[in-house]
């Protein structure tokens, strides 16, 4: 088969004109069978759909859709650019209603769970209180749980007492082993909220959290009386050793050193106590601060 412009020669014509001899008379006849037999089927498709109408109903169809179409008006540029700007307008304040909606939901019906931090103890190895402290406090930031702990606490006071006839201030802790965390642990079910819970648990130096599973809060009334004290013992030095009235003690510093005495009154506000000191076989009344005696 010869091909001639890059179409197929089916009509015996070659390059040079004449006759193909490859294409007899038989094959031509074929090929006009061929698109006669196309042809009459599809004009009796047409014809077809001519005999039941369906032509004349789509030119119809076609041709009152473009009656109705030229009746419509049509917006101008200008109307369109305008109509177009207050669509957008309005999808966006939806939007700002929507997020509006949804920080007011979260502010008001979600508050208390969000908000829901509580006091907890943790037991602690001796000695390692603020060992914790500062650990939990340092992760907090690496590992952004900011959101579940708010406050880590080792309730300590000041104290006073003299070593080597010098006055000498101290902090001793208030709960020696244990550690105070305010922090977002129990759900709305009271049900223990693991991210928050294994990040103390694997805090090295923690034994565990006081009161079980799930742990107990600790009342808040009980945690400021706490921080009452914390708060006395900065203003009002206290000493080191808690003493009574009645009970014998040893100055150990100030003109009266080394003299023994008997304390008649306990003045805790001042910081200071009433002390009957025997100078010369006559009980004298001296007043001391907590820091100038020690037990006998």
């Amino acid at each position: 088969m010869v091909y001639c412009g890059g179409l197929e020669n089916r009509f015996g014509r070659k390059l040079n004109g004449g006759s193909n001899p490859s294409l007899s008379a038989k094959e031509i006849v074929n090929e006009y069978t061929k698109i006669l037999i196309w042809v009459v089927v599809i004009g009796g498709i047409f014809g077809l759909l001519w005999w039941q109408g369906q032509i004349r109903r789509l030119v119809t169809y076609w041709q009152e859709t473009r009656e109705e179409l030229r009746k419509c008006s049509w917006p101008t540029w200008e109307e369109l650019k305008g109509s177009t700007a207050l669509v957008i307008v309005s999808i966006g304040m939806l939007g700002l209603f929507t997020v509006a909606v949804d920080f007011f939901m979260n502010l008001v019906f979600f508050k208390n769970l969000i908000m829901r931090n509580q006091w907890f103890i943790i037991q602690t190895l001796s000695g390692q209180e603020n060992k914790v402290k500062d650990s939990i406090e340092k992760r907090v930031k690496t590992d952004e749980m900011q959101d579940y702990v708010k406050e880590v606490m080792v309730p300590m006071e000041k104290v006073v007492e003299v070593r080597n006839q010098k006055k000498t201030v101290s902090n001793r802790k208030l709960w020696p082993g244990y550690v105070f965390v305010d922090m977002v642990l129990l759900d709305e079910n009271n049900r223990i909220i693991e991210e928050p819970w294994y990040f103390i648990k694997e805090t090295q130096g923690v034994i565990g959290f006081v009161g079980g599973e799930p742990p107990v809060p600790t009342p808040t009334a009980e945690v400021e009386s706490i921080k009452a004290q914390i708060s006395a013992s900065e203003e009002t030095e206290k000493p080191k050793v808690n003493f009574e009235v009645g009970e014998t003690i040893k100055i150990n510093n100030g003109p009266f050193l080394n003299f023994s005495g008997v304390i008649e009154e306990i003045d805790p506000d001042r910081g200071k106590l009433k002390v009957t000191v025997n100078i010369f076989g006559r009980n004298t009344p001296v007043e001391l601060e907590y820091w100038q005696i020690e037990k006998a």
